[in-house]
C-alpha cells in the first residue's frame, strides 16, 4: 500500500509509524501467500470506516489479520500511538494470545504451527491453500541476528522448533503455551470425545475434562470404567502428564510478565499438587486480577471449573478455603467475582463502572477501570458495552492518549453499525 494510506491511518488514529511497521505496510496490500491461518488483511476502506470491527475485541486493538473464520491477528495501540503488540484474538470466546512485536515473527509462527502440527492447528483455522511464504517474513524475522533456514524450520518437530524460537526470542509467550499444553495433554485427553461422555452417563465439561486435565482427580470407580471404555492395555501409560514440567513453564513465563491467568493457574496448581497450599494460594490471588480471556481455560482444559461466570482462580480459592485479604482483592470485588446467581459475571461489570465513575480516580485510573469493565470477565450487554467504550474514549481523550481514544471510539462506532442492522439504537 502507499504511503498516503499510511499518513491517512495515521493521522486518523494519531499513530506514529516506526521503519518496521512501514515496512509491513508496503506487503500488506493483498492476501498473504502464507502456509499458515492468517492471510487475509483488513482492507484499508475497512480501517478508515469501521463498521465491521470484531465485536469484544480489546478496545485497544485495531484488527489487522484474519484467518477467514473470524479470528484475528489484531495490534495493541500504545499512550503514545506506538504500535505495541500483536495478539490472536479468538472470535469464539475472546481469549487472547501474545505473539510478540513483529509482524514477521507473528507470522513466521502462524506458519509454523501448520508445519509443525499439521491438523492439530485447527483452533486457528483452516491453513492457506497456498503453500509458499512471502519471502519478506523470513528476510524480516532474521533483521538483526541470524538468517532463518525456512526448510529446517519447516522441517522441525514441535519441541525442535520451540526451542529454536526460544533461542531466537521470538513469540516466547506463545511458546511456553504451547510447551504447557504438551507437558499437560496425556493420550487419553487426545483420545477423550463428548460420546466417551455420555457412555460413562457424566457431563463433558463439568466431569469429563475436568478430571482429564489433572488424571489425580479421576474418582476410582470412574477411572475403572474409562479405563475399560477407552484404554484397556496399560491404561496407565495413557494417562501421563508432566507436571513437573508445566509448572516450570508457568513460572518462567511469569518472570517476564504478570498477566497472563493461565500461567498463574497452572503455577497455582502446580504448588497444589506438591501441598504446597500457601504458595497455591498466592498464585491464584494474583490470577484473580488477570483478565479471564487470557486463561486458555479451553485449551488447556480446565473449563470445567470455570463453568457459572467465575474464574478458575476464584474457584480454587474457595476449594481450599482460602479466600484473599482485602489487602490483596477489595472484598466487594471478592464478592462479585463469587457470587453464585451471578453467572454472567453482571456484578463484576457492575464493580469496575462504579470504580471508573469515582470522582477521585485519575483520567490513567478511570480508563483502566473503563477497560476491565469490559474485558475482566466480559460484558455481554450491547448498551453497557457501549457505555463502556465511550468511558474508555472519553478517559482516554482526559489523559492526552489520543491514539487510544480513536481507537476506542472506533469501536463504539463499529459497535453501533452492528446494533443499528440489528434492530436495536444505540443510546443516546
Amino acid at each position: 500500500m502507499s504511503d498516503a494510506f499510511a499518513m491517512r491511518l495515521a493521522d486518523r488514529y494519531h499513530l506514529r509509524w516506526t521503519e518496521p511497521w512501514l515496512d509491513w505496510w508496503q506487503h500488506a496490500d493483498r492476501p498473504l501467500s502464507t502456509r499458515g491461518a492468517f492471510h487475509q488483511p483488513m482492507s484499508i476502506d475497512e480501517l478508515l470506516q469501521p463498521t465491521r470491527w470484531p465485536l469484544g475485541m480489546p478496545a485497544d486493538c485495531i484488527p489487522w489479520i484474519s484467518n477467514g473464520y473470524g479470528d484475528w491477528l489484531c495490534v495493541r495501540i500504545g499512550t503514545e500511538g506506538d504500535f505495541g503488540e500483536i495478539l490472536y484474538w479468538n472470535h469464539g470466546g475472546g481469549d487472547q494470545l501474545p505473539l510478540g512485536n513483529r509482524w514477521s515473527e507473528a507470522l513466521l509462527y502462524d506458519h509454523c504451527r501448520v508445519a509443525w502440527c499439521g491438523e492439530s492447528w485447527h483452533a486457528f483455522g483452516e491453513p492457506s491453500r497456498s503453500q509458499s511464504l512471502d519471502r519478506w517474513i523470513f528476510q524480516s524475522a532474521a533483521q538483526g541476528g541470524q538468517p532463518v533456514d525456512r526448510v529446517r524450520l519447516e522441517h522441525l518437530e514441535g519441541p525442535e522448533g520451540w526451542r529454536l524460537f526460544r533461542d531466537l526470542g521470538w513469540t516466547l509467550d506463545a511458546i511456553a503455551l504451547d510447551r504447557v499444553d504438551a507437558a499437560l495433554q496425556s493420550e487419553a485427553q487426545r483420545l477423550a470425545t463428548p460420546k466417551h461422555a455420555r457412555w460413562l452417563q457424566v457431563d463433558w465439561d463439568r466431569e469429563l475434562c475436568w478430571w482429564l486435565f489433572d488424571s489425580i482427580q479421576f474418582p476410582s470407580e470412574r477411572l475403572e470404567q474409562f479405563q475399560n471404555l477407552l484404554l484397556p492395555q496399560d491404561p496407565q501409560r495413557w494417562l501421563v502428564q508432566r507436571w513437573d514440567e508445566a509448572l516450570d513453564e508457568s513460572q518462567h513465563l511469569l518472570a517476564r510478565r504478570s498477566d497472563q491467568s493461565w500461567a498463574w493457574d497452572v503455577a497455582g496448581w502446580g504448588a497444589w499438587r506438591q501441598e504446597k497450599l500457601q504458595q497455591a494460594s498466592d498464585c491464584w490471588v494474583k490470577a484473580l486480577l488477570t483478565s479471564v480471556f487470557t486463561d486458555q481455560s479451553v485449551r488447556l482444559r480446565k473449563h470445567g471449573a470455570n463453568l457459572g461466570g467465575r474464574k478458575f482462580a476464584a474457584n480454587r480459592l474457595m476449594q481450599i478455603a482460602s479466600p484473599p485479604s482485602s489487602n490483596q482483592v477489595p472484598p466487594a470485588y471478592w464478592d462479585a467475582l463469587t457470587d453464585p446467581e451471578d453467572t454472567r459475571g453482571v456484578r463484576v461489570v457492575d464493580y469496575w463502572m462504579a470504580q471508573a465513575g469515582t470522582g477521585e480516580a485519575s483520567p490513567e485510573g478511570r480508563y483502566a477501570s473503563w477497560y476491565r469493565a469490559g474485558w475482566d470477565v466480559g460484558c455481554h450487554d450491547l448498551q453497557r458495552m457501549n457505555t463502556i467504550l465511550k468511558g474508555m474514549e472519553e478517559s482516554a481523550m482526559a489523559a492526552g492518549w489520543l491514539a487510544r481514544a480513536a481507537v476506542a471510539h472506533a469501536h463504539r462506532q463499529s459497535l453501533e453499525q452492528r446494533r443499528r442492522r440489528f434492530g436495536v439504537s444505540p443510546p443516546g
